[in-house]
């Protein structure tokens, strides 16, 4: 049985590809986030029962082409709320953690007091790979959305950090992430990042790892 399911993503700040995904929505604008492309984007991605009214939505990253069809995602479901992908590199968010304090992705005290606060959680701490999520829009969802924005604008933006604890309440599937970034789930294509960017963060980098020669 066919179900009524919104492909949708956001591109905000030129750093993506177009990619053509049939029948996607995509999101390009939040004037509460104007001048912050990252939040913007991240705005759609993780509150999708705001932007949707569809029973079920399949989140992509906006450098993400769909190779499956959607209906063929909400079917892997089964009763689940949640579809989504193991982490390909990592197990855990602590891993995930000690690898953004190291390259400097984020505030890494800031990073560090999150994972002090989830070490006292009861709940499995998994990693999930966030560039693709199907969620059946519940109420179990919602809560778990509005929980996961309240977490990244505490803590950390780094949303895969977060998820496992927001979504901690909900039934999650998650399956094994293929080896390839181009498999019959998906194709990730590169991002259209400046040259300066990387100069940035590999500063930023040099700088903090100086702290503690």
């Amino acid at each position: 049985m066919l179900k009524n399911i919104s492909v949708y993503s956001a591109s905000i700040g030129n750093y993506d590809q177009y990619i053509q995904n049939t029948d996607i929505i995509r999101f390009s604008y939040d004037r509460y986030f104007a001048t912050n492309n990252r939040m913007a984007a991240k705005k759609f991605k993780v509150l999708s029962h705001q932007y949707l009214s569809s029973e079920f939505s399949i989140w992509i990253d906006g450098n993400v082409e769909l190779v499956a069809k959607p209906q063929e995602f909400v079917d892997m479901m089964e009763d689940n709320d949640v579809l989504i992908f193991e982490h390909p590199d990592r197990s855990n968010v602590f891993e995930e953690a000690e690898v953004i304090k190291t390259l400097y992705l984020d505030n890494p005290e800031i990073v560090s007091n999150q994972i002090e606060f989830y070490k006292e959680m009861q709940y499995k701490h998994s990693l999930y790979s966030c560039r693709l999520i199907v969620r059946r829009h519940n109420r179990e969802i919602e809560n778990a959305n509005n929980k996961w924005w309240s977490e990244i604008t505490k803590w950390s933006y780094r949303d895969q950090l977060s998820f496992a604890h927001a979504f901690s309440d909900t039934k999650i599937k998650s399956i094994e992430h293929p080896q390839s970034y181009t498999n019959d789930f998906f194709v990730v294509h590169p991002r259209k990042i400046p040259s300066k960017f990387y100069q940035r963060i590999d500063l930023l980098r040099k700088r903090f790892l100086s702290r503690y020669d």
